[in-house]
C-alpha cells in the first residue's frame, strides 16, 4: 500500500487574487531618496523607472573619480572589506615572510 505524502503546507493554498497576508501582517515601505517615476499598475504592483538616473550616471566622464559618485556608506563598506582582505593576506603570508627572512640570513644577505 502506498503511503500518503506529508504536506509541509499548513492550510489551503490561496486562490489567485486572494490576499496572502493575514490582517495583522504589515508591509514596511521604504522611501526612495529620489525616485524618477513610479507607475502603479491595475493589480496593485508598481513599476519604477530609473532611466533618468541611469542616464545621468552614464553621462559622467570615463575618467571621473568614482568615489565622488558613490554613497558614503558604500565607500565605507568597500574600505572595510579591502582592509579586512589586506590584513587576512598579510597574516596568511607571515610564515612565508619568516622563512624568506631566515633564508636570507643563512645566505649571509643583510638588507
Amino acid at each position: 500500500m502506498a503511503e500518503t505524502p506529508i504536506s509541509l503546507i499548513d492550510g489551503a493554498m490561496p486562490a489567485q487574487g486572494e490576499n496572502l497576508l493575514e490582517e495583522e501582517d504589515t508591509i514596511e515601505i521604504e522611501e526612495l531618496e529620489d525616485p524618477t517615476e513610479i507607475i502603479e499598475e491595475e493589480d496593485g504592483s508598481v513599476v519604477i523607472n530609473f532611466e533618468d538616473a541611469i542616464q545621468e550616471e552614464m553621462l559622467t566622464e570615463q575618467d571621473a573619480n568614482l568615489a565622488e559618485l558613490l554613497d558614503e556608506r558604500d565607500l565605507n563598506d568597500i574600505a572595510q572589506e579591502l582592509l579586512y582582505l589586506y590584513e587576512e593576506d598579510r597574516s596568511g603570508r607571515q610564515e612565508w615572510e619568516g622563512a624568506y627572512s631566515d633564508g636570507l640570513d643563512l645566505l649571509g644577505i643583510k638588507y
